[in-house]
């Protein structure tokens, strides 16, 4: 499927991005060689690393620059309207992958061995996603390497859209099939779950179309169709959103623009989450 480029700005000015490379240098190296009493591996480049990578746990964080991007769908279930105009106005970190097992039990301190830690965590609830990114910013603060006013933490609603969209506007950042575990191909997947059998989008995401729902931080609510910077969603509510669909789900529940909503003690097995690392403003973390 060929796409279109809606993205504006395409690159944030170079000493935030340089900001954010380094705090994420600091951070997670170090963050994840002391919870794990190893080592780490860590890209030295003299501007800011596209991509993070942690030789032990595998974690990758990569970069997203400040941008626009038309989130929703005129062509979609009606909460995914009236299309907004959405601003990102500071680059930010995502995880290249959902959380993993692996990952999930070494920060929650979970024992266990079923021979799938390289695959997506599910069966979790908002509730342990949120304890999840807690812990992280806990270690990180404890230890002295987390700076003031960033964080860890689930993806706001449009944070995870534009970096799903990866500056496309289609219905997919490319080919579904190539992208993503869903309902058409979930028969030929041997290891049900596992991150990053698939292709990635243009900005080097995995798996954000099917494999596993995703919870977003927002509060689930309507659009309102006026340019916006940084929403975060509804100051309130009963549920919390997921997106991206699962390898069980059709192709329409995958879409980049499709939106699911639970309630934030729900949890199934074929929903999980993925986490980023910005400036607590970005994210609405007093909400």
């Amino acid at each position: 499927m060929s796409t279109q480029c809606e993205q504006k700005s395409a690159r944030a000015p170079r000493s935030s991005a340089c900001q954010l490379g380094r705090v994420v240098a600091l951070v997670v190296t170090a963050l994840f060689s002391v919870a794990t009493s190893g080592g780490s591996e860590r890209r030295s480049d003299s501007q800011s690393p596209s991509q993070f990578r942690l030789a032990q746990q595998k974690l990758r964080l990569v970069a997203v620059p400040a941008g626009e991007f038309l989130m929703g769908s005129d062509d979609g279930s009606s909460d995914e309207e009236p299309v907004t105009r959405v601003t990102i106005s500071r680059p930010f970190w995502i995880g290249a992958t959902e959380v993993t097992v692996d990952q999930y039990r070494m920060v929650m301190e979970v024992a266990g061995s079923d021979g799938r830690l390289d695959h997506a965590v599910a069966d979790v609830t908002w509730h342990d996603a949120m304890e999840f990114c807690r812990r992280l910013n806990q270690r990180a603060r404890q230890a002295g390497w987390l700076p003031e006013g960033y964080e860890f933490s689930l993806p706001t609603e449009a944070q995870w859209e534009y970096s799903c969209r990866a500056g496309t506007k289609g219905d997919f950042a490319g080919n579904l099939s190539d992208l993503g575990w869903y309902s058409g191909n979930a028969g030929m997947q041997r290891q049900p779950g596992r991150v990053a059998q698939k292709l990635s989008n243009a900005w080097g995401l995995f798996d954000m179309h099917g494999n596993r729902w995703e919870w977003c931080r927002d509060w689930y609510g309507s659009y309102s169709g006026v340019p916006v910077s940084d929403p975060t969603g509804p100051a309130a509510g009963s549920f919390r959103v997921g997106r991206g669909g699962s390898s069980s789900h059709l192709p329409s529940r995958c879409r980049s623009a499709a939106r699911n909503f639970d309630s934030p003690e729900y949890q199934s097995g074929d929903l999980g989450f993925r986490i980023v690392l910005t400036t607590d403003s970005a994210t609405g973390l007093s909400k």
